[in-house]
């Protein structure tokens, strides 16, 4: 199972917890950084390093969502990457 997949999971799971514009917020972020970046990889080969590079690499670049300000993926990351972890690949 890829990053991805357990991305799209949390999302179907917090559709139901959340407001819609928060809702709307993660999918936008997962979509434009967590997938496009980390996607691709098998949740159990995921590392830290892979994480930290992704981190990088996003503050170093301008947001993608059009919005201004300083990039804050820690509620998506944060939950997307527990969810992953606790999954463990399953």
């Amino acid at each position: 199972m890829t990053i991805a997949d357990l991305a799209q999971r949390w999302l179907s799971a917090a559709e139901h917890r959340v407001g819609a514009s928060t809702y709307a917020g993660y999918a936008a972020h997962v979509r434009l950084y967590i997938v496009s970046s980390i996607g691709s990889h098998r949740a159990e080969a995921l590392r830290p390093a892979h994480v930290e590079g992704a981190l990088a690499s996003w503050w170093r670049q301008q947001r993608n969502d059009g919005e201004k300000g300083v990039l804050s993926l820690a509620p998506s990351l944060t939950s997307t990457t527990r969810y992953a972890l606790c999954a463990g690949g399953a």
